[in-house]
């Protein structure tokens, strides 16, 4: 499955991807976060090498997984970037 988080420039990710660390072949959990106050089915994003958070699963696929799935999902990262409001194009940020 892919998912395209969001939130990206609210928590640490951007300065994952400047650093290189968040980059294509990069591991991640996808983590339940049942008090989230705005979601209860909020599944967040962490970086597995450094635990920072990179942000969140849109809320209709996270609902559809939490729904399926009970505890820690891993995840490869196959694409890194930033997608324009105005045009809808990833912008890559690195290979």
């Amino acid at each position: 499955m892919r998912y395209q988080l969001q939130g990206l420039f609210a928590y640490e990710a951007i300065g994952e991807i400047s650093a290189g660390r968040l980059c294509v072949g990069a591991r991640i959990r996808i983590v339940r976060e049942p008090h989230n106050a705005y979601d209860p089915n909020a599944l967040k994003a962490i970086l597995e090498i450094n635990g920072a958070k990179l942000g969140y699963l849109p809320k209709e696929q996270a609902k559809k997984i939490v729904s399926k799935s009970i505890g820690v999902l891993h995840a490869k990262v196959i694409e890194v970037g930033i997608t324009n409001k105005r045009s809808k194009k990833l912008v890559p940020y690195c290979t």
